[in-house]
């Protein structure tokens, strides 16, 4: 029986979102994909209504299974009743009361994130729920989805869910768009990427031009580009004096992308089932330096019923 975390660790958990609708029931994909072109907002944009499917039923038993586990990490701020999660995985009444003993008033608050399309909004819902906790979204953490990525390549935006239907998705559920926080610092990137990048006029005490070598400019270019991995360091720097325990919700890939850039190794067949929880130890120092590859390592990896994964 894998072993469960039973007390809040520093650093962040990458949950994956839940079963999607699309892989594994065509013709009820298809017949939501036709319901939602009538009403959505995004029905003007068929590529990225369909390529934004909701979790399964079954789905949803899994992402609430999930939500009980990552509550006994934090059970303190946990509400009483479970959200409907059968608890296997976890060594029964014992466990639960080892964790009601170590959990304390003084714990951390988690912090919830979320990507901004359907299946991830789905997915953090019953954990804000179970948590009693805010839910962030955020249109730089769904990045890492092929079809975002496959849109963004094209230079053109991927149109997500109004906040509106995000919020009918999560009834009861306080709803923050970290866009409005994300978005001002992006700008100021931006600006910032711009003043180095430009030709300064030359130094008459040097007689030459202080131009950046290509090498710089394609670092500088790529903390423009690489939009997902800035948001989860932005959110890390923003909650790390607090102490504060950042759960996010994402995909997959941020997953395996995080993996590679701490490992070294390429990440392909590392599995990854649907609402697996990957805890990863932050170390400040460089994170604030922006060592990525320094700044995050690997501490755990659980099922959502809170069994290891084994990665070989």
């Amino acid at each position: 029986m894998g072993a469960l975390l039973t007390r809040p660790r520093k650093g962040i958990y990458i949950i994956r979102h839940s079963e999607r609708l699309d892989e594994v029931d065509e013709i009820a994909y298809r017949a939501w994909v036709d319901a939602q072109s009538e009403t959505s907002t995004r029905c003007d944009d068929k590529y990225c209504l369909s390529s934004d499917p909701p979790i399964t039923e079954r789905g949803r038993v899994i992402a609430c299974e999930m939500a009980d586990t990552v509550a006994r990490f934090f059970p303190a701020q946990a509400r009483v009743t479970e959200s409907g999660g059968g608890g296997e995985g976890i060594e029964g009444k014992e466990s639960d009361e080892k964790a009601t003993q170590e959990g304390s008033s003084s714990s951390p608050l988690p912090v919830l994130y979320c990507s901004k399309m359907q299946r991830a909004v789905e997915t953090a819902y019953p954990l804000a729920l179970r948590l009693g906790v805010p839910l962030h979204v955020s249109s730089g953490l769904a990045q890492t989805a092929a079809a975002v990525e496959k849109r963004e390549r094209s230079k053109r935006p991927f149109k997500f869910l109004s906040m509106a239907e995000i919020s009918a998705l999560a009834p009861g559920v306080e709803i923050i768009d970290y866009d409005e926080v994300e978005d001002a610092q992006e700008a100021a990137l931006a600006a910032a990427v711009a003043a180095v990048a430009a030709p300064p006029p030359p130094s008459a005490a040097s007689g030459g031009s202080a131009l950046l070598t290509k090498e710089e400019r394609r670092r500088a270019q790529e903390k423009l580009d690489k939009r997902w991995l800035r948001c989860i360091k932005d959110i890390m720097r923003n909650h790390m004096s607090e102490q504060e325990q950042v759960l996010i919700v994402a995909h997959r890939e941020t997953t395996r992308s995080l993996l590679e850039r701490t490992s070294g190794r390429r990440p392909e067949r590392l599995p990854t089932p649907y609402c697996c929880i990957a805890n990863f130890s932050i170390d400040e120092e460089s994170l604030q330096r922006d060592h990525v590859g320094q700044s995050f390592s690997l501490d755990r990896f659980l099922t959502h019923e809170g069994k290891s994964i084994k990665w070989k």
